[in-house]
């Protein structure tokens, strides 16, 4: 069952509520029967139900149960294909809306936009491994099925290869440190996270500086984008990333990476290691993100939904007194009768 405790229609009535509606691309054919968020809000569900993390399932569960549709504002429950459709069309909407959040935070003065955070954290993908000599030839083995072909490697330090997806989500802290997401992109695992953090530079907020990040991120091109001086030619924007140790002279931009990385305070970039981590594991246990359910482009939705889902979660428990990182609260809550 879902609970619909007053908890879970704050969670859930937050989209659009909390930091406006996002304007729909224009596209052909016929408009949408079902506002987007209102759908959003069906996918909701998916979130708080590993019953039912399939559309066809989600389908079947509103169409029997009434306190749901009453939920999420639902009247009329739409097709199952309907449901699979506007899943995958949802990437470039949900990155929006992440944004916007985003922007709600730092309006309301919830975050400290000096020192900002990114990372990526990798999740395995539906479905079993597809081989590396196997993927670079495109060959599927016959004994394996359902392959997540959308999927690709990535190497984490703590579990080895991963066969999935990753998160490259950019975080601000509160006051008192709390990491907060502003931004997010989600890819297959291959796809390294400084080239996602040069798309997502121009998105951040004017007032950051300085942008802690690990030696994934060491790219000449990314600290030349980001770096800014003023007229005394004072660094304004920096990049603070710890270099990887390499034999011989290292280029000249490693070398001031270097320098920076030794005059910054030990306690800034030490922020990296106590606050990045905790939150990927908070925003993974609370939506069960390890393994994803779901395949191909639905799974870089899915981890976006669950990014929108979780800065909503966040905001209901900043203004609801909470632990800002509590999430039992919606599945323990009692439901309606």
């Amino acid at each position: 069952m879902i609970p619909t405790s007053n908890a879970v229609r704050n969670w859930i009535g937050g989209v659009d509520h909390v930091h406006g509606r996002i304007k729909e691309p224009r596209r052909r054919g016929r408009p949408y029967v079902y506002a987007t968020s209102l759908i959003i809000r069906c996918y909701f569900l998916m979130l708080l139900n590993p019953r039912l993390r399939q559309h066809a399932k989600l389908h079947d569960y509103l169409v029997c149960h009434a306190a749901a549709r009453r939920l999420v504002g639902l009247e009329v429950v739409p097709h199952r294909t309907t449901f699979s459709r506007r899943f995958t069309a949802l990437e470039k909407q949900l990155q929006a809306r992440i944004w916007a959040m985003g922007l709600a935070f730092v309006l309301h003065g919830l975050v400290e936009l000096h020192v900002l955070l990114a990372d990526g954290t990798l999740h395995q993908a539906a479905g079993p491994s597809w081989a590396a000599k196997f993927q670079a030839q495109g060959i599927l083995p016959l004994t394996l099925r359902h392959i997540d072909q959308g999927a690709g490697w990535g190497k984490s330090p703590y579990r080895g290869w991963v066969w999935g997806y990753r998160s490259h989500p950019v975080v601000a802290l509160t006051a008192d440190l709390q990491p907060i997401p502003l931004l997010m992109a989600a890819t297959p695992a291959d796809v390294q996270d400084n080239t996602i953090l040069a798309q997502q530079l121009p998105w951040l907020p004017a007032e950051a500086t300085a942008i802690l990040l690990d030696s994934s991120y060491e790219d000449e091109a990314l600290v030349q984008a980001w770096q800014q001086r003023d007229d005394a030619n004072c660094l304004e924007r920096w990049l603070l990333i710890d270099p990887k140790k390499r034999p011989g002279q290292p280029a000249p931009w490693r070398q001031q990476l270097q320098v920076w990385r030794q005059v910054a305070e030990p306690e800034l970039y030490q922020l990296r290691g106590t606050r990045i981590e905790p939150f990927f594991a908070h925003w993974k246990e609370a939506f069960d993100l390890q393994r994803l359910p779901l395949q191909g482009q639905h799974a870089v939705v899915y981890l976006l939904l669950a990014m929108y889902a979780y800065q909503l979660l966040i905001w209901d428990n900043l203004h609801a007194g909470r632990p800002i990182y509590a999430y039992k609260h919606l599945i323990l809550a009692e439901g309606e009768p």
